[in-house]
């Protein structure tokens, strides 16, 4: 019964910190967003029978999974991820990557149908849920990169990099 008790305080922690964390509001909503739209491909795909959006739905997984470690490493510690979660999700997308080119070479042998009715609709409303996470996330990021409002910062892009 204490197990259970601490669960659910943890899940009420968890909620309770996502609310009143403008970064964590933000990775949760976007989170949600991607997983909606991550089924809306995967189903599309296995309909239509489209190695191409059931990829990209795949990659929206992985996606989501690197959200959600985000959203808990916001919680446990209120610092960004480390980078074995980066490697983690890096090491994911190379395995899937290697299932579609094999699945890919498996098509050209044995080319199926695809029912293309959907195909545009749902590649353009995948494009629209990439936008919207680039206005989500963009204002996190302040500094310009060169341009005419150059500044020096010792702020660097590579994780590998002090």
């Amino acid at each position: 019964m204490d197990s259970s008790k601490s669960f659910i305080d943890s899940i009420v922690k968890l909620i309770c910190h996502i609310l009143s964390e403008r970064k964590s509001h933000k990775i949760a909503l976007f989170l949600l967003i991607n997983t909606g739209y991550m089924v809306v491909e995967f189903v599309s795909g296995f309909m239509s029978n489209s190695l191409g959006l059931i990829s990209d739905a795949c990659h929206m997984l992985f996606d989501c999974v690197a959200f959600a470690i985000g959203l808990y490493a916001s919680y446990i510690s209120h610092l960004p991820t480390n980078s074995s979660s980066g490697y983690v999700n890096a090491v994911s997308l190379v395995l899937v990557g290697a299932l579609i080119v094999l699945e890919s070479f498996e098509r050209i042998l044995e080319p199926e149908e695809i029912s293309t009715n959907s195909l545009l609709t749902i590649s353009i409303g995948g494009l629209v849920v990439n936008v919207m996470g680039l206005i989500f996330f963009h204002e996190e990021h302040h500094h310009a990169h060169g341009g005419s409002c150059s500044h020096y910062h010792s702020q660097s892009h590579n994780p590998y990099v002090p």
